[in-house]
């Protein structure tokens, strides 16, 4: 591999590394952000701490469209569930990691008013990868779908007083990180979500839109900014749950993490300054 080969597949490693890293965001209670959803937010008296990522549970319902007697890699598929069909009690955000301050965040309790929680419904499209020696699913690929994200509001009184949509992640992509371990991968849309919940997510630290750290803004950012998300399924063993006619369908547990990510400037500058050496370290070789 000659040495431009190599620049260019150090730099791309480098650039994937940094923009897998998580960014930081806090989530605003008083719904409509901090003043109108711009700079910092740190003394703000609805906002929790700081978090990562969230930590979630989830089961999930995979129909298979068999193409032979048994399932077939390359068989197409479609993984529903979530808050609607099974319920928030397996389908919900059970912590913000790390842990802190969050004024009445709940993955249970419906004691008080004030708690909430968040959950999701998903309807996701994708293939099958492979089959286990004994023909059962091993794993799957998306590359399309939608996950709507909810938040839950508790009455007082052990149940659910409403939920609402608060925004969507739009799956263009999965990763196989290891068995049972799938990536899944995608952009943010908060088109049709009501205008009081747009700047409930927010950055903090990183990069901006013109100042705007919500969320939405940063979504709807001219020129684009990458904003993605990132979820790590970790998925348990599937589970026959039916067969009518040649659409086979098995659930599944899971029990992972969802993260936001923004790239930092600085990942674009390494990019452009690394390709603007090669560029001239070509020319130098070339007059040689």
């Amino acid at each position: 591999m000659n040495i431009l080969k190599q620049t260019l597949l150090a730099v791309a490693l480098g650039t994937v590394a940094i923009g897998a890293q998580a960014t930081p965001f806090y989530i605003d209670l008083g719904g409509t952000g901090v003043g109108t959803g711009f700079a910092d937010a740190t003394n703000c008296a609805t906002c929790t701490a700081d978090a990562e990522e969230l930590n979630i549970k989830y089961v999930s319902h995979t129909a298979i469209t068999l193409t032979a007697p048994g399932i077939t890699v390359g068989d197409a598929i479609n993984t529903t569930g979530g808050f609607s069909s099974d319920g928030f009690a397996v389908n919900a955000v059970t912590g913000l990691n790390p842990s802190a301050q969050n004024f009445g965040f709940s993955n249970s309790a419906f004691t008080g008013v004030l708690n909430w929680g968040l959950s999701y419904n998903f309807d996701l499209f994708g293939n099958v990868a492979s089959i286990t020696g004994a023909g059962d699913l091993a794993d799957v690929t998306y590359d399309s779908g939608t996950i709507e994200v909810l938040l839950v509001k508790f009455d007082g009184l052990g149940g659910i007083a409403s939920t609402d949509r608060i925004m969507d992640l739009v799956v263009t992509g999965s990763d196989l990180d290891n068995n049972s371990n799938l990536l899944i991968l995608g952009t943010l849309d908060f088109t049709g979500v009501a205008a009081a919940y747009l700047d409930m997510f927010n950055i903090q630290g990183g990069p901006s839109c013109a100042g705007d750290i919500t969320f939405d803004g940063l979504a709807a950012c001219v020129p684009a900014l990458d904003f993605s998300f990132t979820i790590d399924q970790n998925l348990d063993a599937a589970v026959f749950e039916s067969l009518v006619g040649n659409i086979l369908t098995v659930g599944g547990t899971h029990d992972g993490s969802l993260r936001f990510d923004v790239p930092e400037p600085g990942t674009l500058l390494l990019l452009g300054s690394a390709l603007f050496g090669m560029a001239g370290t070509a020319r130098r070789r070339k007059v040689k």
